[in-house]
């Protein structure tokens, strides 16, 4: 007498298989979508970051020459307001003549 083993042959549903292959489809795509956005968030933070830096190398060449006029004698001081009036404000020395163009584009 011959035994044979019986398998206990389990179905394998194709349900199955399609839940978890949705599954498996809706977690890359999320993970797409959650990389796609923080590459975007990377991006907008790196050009922030390199607005901040133009605006501290600006700054520190404004404090150079703030260092550099706080180091003037009193003479070269009163020449370099002088200078920044006539230039900057429009003043005019005494005797100076003004002309003024009207004819323009």
């Amino acid at each position: 007498m011959e035994l044979k083993l019986l398998r206990n042959k389990k179905t394998r549903h194709p349900l199955r298989y399609i839940v978890l292959g949705a599954v498996f489809v809706v977690f890359v795509f999320s993970t797409l979508i959650i990389i796609t956005s923080n590459n975007k968030q990377i991006k907008s933070k790196t050009r922030e970051l390199n607005a901040i830096k133009n605006e501290l190398q600006i700054q520190q060449m404004e404090n150079s020459k703030v260092e550099i006029i706080s180091n003037y004698s009193d003479e070269e001081y009163l020449e370099y307001v002088i200078q920044k009036a006539h230039n900057e404000l429009d003043y005019v020395k005494q005797g100076e003549r003004v002309f003024i163009i009207t004819a323009g584009n």
